[in-house]
């Protein structure tokens, strides 16, 4: 932060704070943004009618803080917006704009097409004179009690919290479930009593994002609420056992939304009647599905729980992810192969649905399909995904079948860190004056795949420019190949590529010096050693590297890298080289484990990656004999 107006928030009181104090300097650092005063208000009087007001003054430090403004609502015709306001102010408190309902933007939660009656009110501030303020408001009223807003009261890395507060009032008729999850990070205050839940935490600093950090849910602390019965849109539900929210939802939301078109079941019918295997006929709707359908993103409000008709997806085309689940297990279900509708937490960090604690939970929806002692579980947004490929995104965590009888949680498919591998096979050579000729072959296995799945989706241009920025410590970077191809039945990607480049050795005197790193994948560091968080490794990985260098005529090896094994609970390493008549074979491996290491095991895992780093860095010398 810029010096003179850390300065200036030191000993200017904030207008807008209430009870006018002074910030502590301490919750300034690191800080993209700062919760000056929160209170969020929620009241149940009924299964069947919650009021919700929210009232939060931030301000915003600088670009990457306008994402915590959140000033937003959403409404359907169960959730009606009383009131919602806001107002932009200098760092003194003063006022620059007031922003009535009018003022904030309205538009369908799905984009404008027909998948949800869901809206939403959102405020864009276009401003970046910083820092400035925030003070937002909204009122909400709503018959949907499935959604008890949770408190988390730090809802992002580097934001600190001057004070917030929760409140929930009930009457004691209604069964209110409670999880307070505890942290060291800090601690929540609870001063509830009976009928009344209240929580609030004051003066917490800003927690900075490290390399490998867990995600802030998995290490914060925060409250949980959820209603064993409950209303949503229209359905009363319950949820006393993960069991029993199954059943209401399979009967409830996804009973009846499964008919297809005659004309659908015939064709889908005749596609799979030559093949007696299940296995291929999974393979055929899916393959099915992903040619016919696309996805389209809706934000979930409140409502959007239920799928639209299988019969709908069919004739539009399109779907979210719950519409194309239910598609996909409509068609299945049509040649008579069972699968589940599957409520999970979907993203790169591995959430789950809380087995110990049942709530309307999960963001996302894919399919299981039973299939000998297991299942395949199919991610049916995707046009590009292979079968049956789920890592990065669903992998690895428990998630929620649905089902009438058999509901229960289960684990999704772990990759096994032997299984996620990275194969770079290189043949190149290099000429007197030190410019590279080079021939890759690489393949891509297991969560690997997502390195390349993203390039064989672009164009020409960029993916020329991918390259570019891949292979940048390279001069005069010339292609004449470039090839992807995947390998749906192994999950995998094989990747060709062809090129020149001058300069690659470093020419001095009768030496050519030579790194081989630029054709080698490398990885970010852990940076400081003054960490804050542990370190997670959700997926770990085996990357092996070979290296066939042919060095120019007249000219000998001096000197090699020294080889290398390390083999401790980290992973391992391996650098191996040999000369062979005019050849240089370099071989080199790097395997990570997956798993957590605490902050205090930083300084051990630092130095094993810093030790792959510099073993791929290791110069070869080459003289000349002439």
């Amino acid at each position: 932060m810029n010096l003179k107006v850390l300065l200036f928030l030191m000993v200017f009181p904030l207008a807008v704070f209430s009870q006018n104090k002074d910030i502590n300097p301490e919750l300034l650092k690191k800080a993209n943004s700062v919760i000056l005063d929160e209170h969020v208000n929620v009241k149940i009087s009924s299964v069947r009618n919650m009021h919700i007001s929210q009232k939060k003054s931030i301000m915003i430090m600088n670009k990457k803080g306008i994402e915590d403004i959140n000033a937003y609502v959403y409404f359907s015709k169960s959730t009606k917006v009383k009131d919602v306001q806001a107002e932009l102010l200098d760092i003194s408190g003063k006022s620059i704009k007031k922003y009535k309902k009018k003022d904030f933007k309205e538009q369908s939660t799905s984009q404008g097409f027909e998948v949800s009656d869901d809206r939403i009110l959102f405020l864009d501030i276009n401003y970046s004179n910083f820092p400035f303020i925030v003070n937002f408001e909204s009122v909400i009223e709503t018959t949907n009690t499935a959604f008890v807003p949770n408190y988390f009261p730090l809802k992002n890395y580097n934001q600190s919290i001057v004070h917030s507060t929760y409140q929930l009032d009930y009457p004691e008729s209604i069964d209110l479930k409670v999880k307070n999850t505890k942290s060291n990070v800090f601690s929540i205050n609870d001063k509830s009593s009976n009928g009344s839940k209240v929580y609030e935490v004051s003066n917490i600093e800003a927690i900075e994002r490290e390399y490998l950090s867990p995600s802030l849910y998995q290490v914060l602390p925060n409250v949980r609420f959820s209603l064993p019965v409950f209303h949503l849109e229209g359905y009363d539900g319950k949820a006393n056992s993960w069991q029993e929210f199954s059943a209401w939802m399979y009967n409830d939301l996804l009973k009846g939304t499964e008919s297809l078109s005659s004309e659908t079941v015939s064709r889908i019918e005749s596609l799979t009647k030559d093949f007696s295997s299940d296995l291929d006929k999974i393979k055929i709707v899916y393959k099915f599905v992903q040619n016919k359908t696309r996805y389209i993103s809706v934000q979930l409000g409140i409502g959007g729980w239920k799928p639209m008709l299988a019969k709908d997806v069919d004739r539009l085309g399109y779907g979210d992810c719950k519409a194309l689940t239910n598609y996909t297990r409509a068609l299945l279900k049509a040649i008579n192969i069972e699968s589940y509708y599957t409520v999970i937490y979907g993203g790169s960090s591995q959430r789950d649905i809380d087995p110990d604690f049942t709530a309307l939970e999960g963001n996302h929806a894919i399919l299981a399909v039973p299939y000998k002692d297991d299942y395949i579980w199919l991610e049916c947004t995707s046009q590009t995904n292979p079968f049956g490929y789920i890592a990065n995104f669903t992998d690895n965590r428990y998630a929620l079948i649905i089902d009438e009888n058999k509901g229960q949680i289960i684990k999704t498919k772990k990759y096994q860190d032997k299984d996620n591998q990275y194969l770079n096979s290189v043949a190149a050579s290099i000429d007197n004056k030190g410019n590279l000729k080079a021939k890759i072959n690489r393949s891509y296995l297991g969560s690997k795949l997502d390195d390349i799945l993203s390039v064989s989706k672009l164009d020409d241009t960029d993916k020329q420019k991918y390259y570019r920025e891949e292979f940048s410590q390279l001069i005069d970077l010339s292609f004449s190949e470039q090839f992807l191809q995947l390998q749906e039945n192994e999950n995998a990607m094989d990747e060709k590529l062809a090129f020149s480049s001058s300069g690659f050795a470093k020419k001095a005197d009768t030496y050519l010096m030579i790194t081989l790193n630029p054709l080698i994948k490398t990885y970010s560091t852990l940076g400081d050693s003054n960490r804050k968080m542990d370190i997670i490794i959700q997926r770990g990985f085996v990357d092996i590297n070979e290296v066939i260098l042919n060095i120019p005529e007249g000219y000998k090896v001096e000197s090699l890298p020294r080889k290398l094994l390390i083999d401790n609970k980290f992973g391992k390493i391996a650098a191996d080289f040999l000369i062979e008549a005019n050849q240089i074979k370099a071989n080199y491996t790097f395997e990570l484990k997956s798993g957590q290491y605490t902050k205090e095991e930083q300084t051990d895992l630092r130095s094993f990656f810093n030790q792959y780093f510099s073993v791929i860095n290791q110069k070869i010398l080459l003289t000349s004999n002439l």
